[in-house]
């Protein structure tokens, strides 16, 4: 079959008649297709035995130059994939365009699985990867719920409230009866700890309020997510490591409940929620040349020029945790509860690994022969979320990859 930029799909495919694009030429099953010097804007999907051949003038009958196919979409300009085992380029330029959307890679040629891919007089040129997007922020934690008011000499009940974990308030005390504890321990609360219910037998107001329940602890912070180590993985392409998410808040400490004296004490308030997690960054798009996945590729006299990664993604901040609800009102001779104690604030996501610049990406079986390999610049890494800890790393820029 033959192909030239000046024929039309609507041809036979013959010399006199040319396809106009490589791929109507391989759609008709042929073993060979002859494509005239020139460019063909299209991205080329290759599943079949075939032997691609340029260097020849439009007319068909004499050495001319290289033909060039470059992409419609960054995923690949060239994809050769199972069934297809036996596949040949002799003088043709591929070429990439940049990544379109966030991680989006800039692949010249996708090898999956073929085993006997041969590269003659060939190059192969990649963009620029897209850069990762920022992992989205935490959002606040739930407010605390108010306690319960005591009803004269009914003491206002215990609230509980759930949030990551239960946080609850403690319950007033009856008449001449001690208040309960908030929970959850934040940290354990004996009697004048966070949280512990008011002492009955005193006067609310005397003795250092010895009767009123105790405010609640705060939760402590999050801490931030870990740190990506690897720069990506492959599984049917390859894909940038994202940063890790981070995790919610503890709730903050419910209050402890009033004691009663002759009137029933309050209800504690609960602890605000903790906030959530920030979201981990996601990872810039690699700019690759030949990404060979489990496939045999030999090179000859060929070139394979890598461009830009796109940085990796910043980490989200943890959401702020949500304020405790206040201590219930006593009733008449009671005392009042404690307010509970704020939420955590969640953990930063990680940041996203820059995007790799690198000519030979493989898993599986090294491609090899001769060829001469130019890599561009790596992405920058993305900076881990707010206080600023645990970025990833920053892309690589180097002649090979090989992924586990």
């Amino acid at each position: 079959m033959f192909v030239s930029a000046a024929g039309a799909d609507t041809n036979d495919g013959t010399k006199q008649k040319p396809f106009k694009t490589v791929g109507k030429a391989l759609s008709s099953g042929r073993g060979r297709v002859v494509v005239c010097e020139g460019t063909y804007t299209e991205s080329v999907e290759i599943k079949a035995d075939v032997e691609i051949y340029s260097g020849v003038t439009c007319d068909f009958a004499k050495a001319g130059g290289k033909a060039k196919l470059v992409a419609t979409k960054p995923e690949y300009a060239v994809s050769i994939s199972s069934p297809a085992n036996t596949v040949r380029f002799q003088s043709v330029d591929v070429e990439a365009i940049d990544g379109t959307e966030p991680s989006v890679n800039s692949i010249a040629m996708l090898v999956s699985q073929a085993q006997a891919v041969t590269l003659v007089n060939v190059g192969l040129s990649a963009k620029t990867g897209f850069d990762g997007k920022k992992g989205d922020e935490g959002t606040v934690g739930a407010m605390g719920d108010v306690g319960n008011d005591a009803m004269g000499a009914t003491p206002g009940v215990g609230k509980s409230k759930l949030c990551s974990a239960n946080t609850s308030g403690g319950a007033g005390g009856a008449a001449g009866a001690n208040g309960g504890p908030g929970g959850p321990n934040l940290p354990e609360n004996p009697a004048g700890a966070t949280g512990a219910g008011g002492t009955s037998g005193v006067n609310c107001a005397a003795n250092g309020f010895a009767g009123f329940g105790k405010n609640g602890a705060d939760a402590p912070n999050a801490t931030p997510a870990p740190k990506v180590t690897t720069q990506g993985t492959i599984a049917t392409t390859w894909q940038p490591a994202r940063g890790q998410d981070g995790v919610a808040g503890g709730p903050g400490q419910g209050g402890g409940g009033g004691a009663g004296i002759s009137g029933g004490g309050g209800g504690g308030g609960t602890g605000g929620c903790g906030g959530s997690g920030g979201k981990g960054g996601l990872g810039g798009g690699g700019s690759i040349a030949l990404l060979s996945i489990g496939a045999k590729v030999s090179m000859q006299a060929s070139t394979l020029r890598s461009g830009g990664g796109g940085g990796g993604g910043g980490g989200g901040g943890g959401g702020g945790g949500g304020l405790g609800g206040n201590g219930g009102g006593a009733g008449a001779n009671g005392c009042q509860a404690g307010s509970g104690g704020q939420g955590g604030k969640g953990g930063a996501g990680s940041g996203g690994a820059g995007g790799i610049s690198v000519p030979i990406v493989y898993k599986g079986t090294k491609p090899g022969g001769d060829a001469t390999l130019t890599f561009g610049t790596p992405g920058t890494a993305g900076l881990g979320g707010a206080p600023g800890v645990n970025d990833g790393p920053m892309g690589l820029a180097q002649n090979e990859l090989e992924v586990p």
